[in-house]
């Protein structure tokens, strides 16, 4: 079980302020904090600060929910084929 905790700041500019985690399950009960401050509600990014630039000889891997999806009868090994595919 996880206790987490948000700390918003009252007045005019609610932002968070801290998160607190705590592993309530864990031996000791370990906690992770965060303080947040100095918000920048307005930033000035150039769009190229967003842009992937991979290294040369870099190559695309497709996450399991690109990856083609085969039927029941495809993901069962063949008997004529000695279970191999």
């Amino acid at each position: 079980m996880v206790d987490f905790q948000v700390w918003v700041a009252d007045g005019d500019r609610p932002l968070p302020q801290r998160v607190v985690i705590s592993y309530k399950q864990a031996k000791g009960e370990p906690q992770f904090w965060a303080e947040f401050s100095d918000w920048n509600l307005a930033p000035a990014l150039d769009a190229s600060t967003f842009l992937a630039k991979p290294p040369d000889g870099a190559q695309k891997v497709a996450f399991a929910a690109q990856l083609p999806r085969l039927s029941p009868a495809a993901r069962k090994p063949s008997a004529d084929k000695g279970g191999k595919r």
